[in-house]
């Protein structure tokens, strides 16, 4: 059954996705709870000497660099403290781009308003999305004033390995933010000509539309912790393609096994009228005046 398949591989990539998700929120917390950086943001303003200064920010870059070094889901890291000081580790890649490109002011303000709590940053054009930033504030842990803001790029194509060894044939996939801007897709020439259909269909948390007018079946389910939906679409004739292969098949195993059971019942009825048309033929002569009439009857 196709729509069971295409749910089921929906929710697999569910359960993927927020497994991954949950794990850069873990990222988050180590790096929330790291000794070094919290020791450099509550005291890094007081310190004059710039040897001193010098030390905190290399021990804060690098455990930095490990943490994008060991977490292949990670593309860079920055650390921005209150007055202005920030400390920037990547993966050496031309995606990560430079510091600078950070959205910091539109991050600031989302991030106090969650109170500690990660959330995800946008950047998107043309509703594809361009990066993808896990953002927390860092607070301190006594009164829990506001030490900085911790901001964690993520690798947009790491989203595309949800779809590893489970897909198959089922191509016409795509994950969508809250907001429906496209994070992957793994058919973009199918979605450059069903975008607009699509994202019209798709209301609600979760669910499954056959629709005549646009030729289109979609089942989509939405993860909880992020608003993100995961899509798949198909043509009805592709959907309906293996039920009309089956009919066909059918409809010609029918028509052979009529004609298996009607070419032995005619050797039958053959063998069986053959003899009494001959019979018939011999009393025919009989009554014609024949003398000597001989019915040769050969049943084999």
């Amino acid at each position: 059954n196709s729509t069971k398949y295409s749910t089921d591989i929906l929710n697999m990539i569910r359960m993927r996705l927020s497994d991954y998700m949950d794990n850069l929120t873990e990222i988050s917390q180590d790096i929330l709870y790291e000794r070094k950086i919290y020791d450099v943001l509550k005291n890094d303003s007081d310190v004059e000497d710039p040897l001193m200064r010098f030390e905190y920010e290399s021990t804060v870059n690098s455990y930095l660099k490990m943490v994008v070094i060991t977490r292949p889901e990670i593309r860079a890291i920055c650390i921005y403290s209150t007055d202005g000081r920030s400390y920037y580790q990547d993966d050496n890649t031309k995606e990560a781009g430079p510091k600078d490109g950070i959205p910091y002011p539109q991050m600031l303000g989302k991030a106090r308003a969650k109170k500690g709590k990660p959330y995800l940053h946008i950047v998107s054009e043309n509703n594809k999305v361009e990066d993808i930033y896990l953002v927390r504030q860092i607070n301190d842990r006594e009164d829990f004033s506001e030490l900085g803001l911790m901001v964690i790029q993520i690798k947009k194509e790491v989203f595309d390995e949800v779809y590893q060894g489970l897909t198959g044939n089922l191509q016409n996939i795509m994950i969508l933010t809250s907001s429906m801007e496209l994070v992957s897709t793994r058919d973009d020439d199918n979605l450059s000509a069903y975008s607009g259909l699509l994202f019209d269909k798709i209301k609600g948390a979760s669910g499954e539309i056959a629709d005549e007018k646009t030729g289109l079946f979609i089942s989509y389910h939405t993860l909880d912790n992020t608003g993100w939906k995961i899509v798949a679409y198909i043509t009805l004739d592709e959907l309906y393609r293996d039920a009309n292969i089956l009919r066909k098949n059918i409809a010609i195993l029918c028509v052979i096994m009529t004609i298996v059971m009607i070419v032995p019942t005619l050797f039958i009825a053959m063998d069986i009228v053959n003899p009494i048309n001959k019979l018939v033929k011999g009393m025919e002569k009989v009554q014609a005046g024949g003398d000597n009439v001989q019915i040769q009857i050969d049943r084999g």
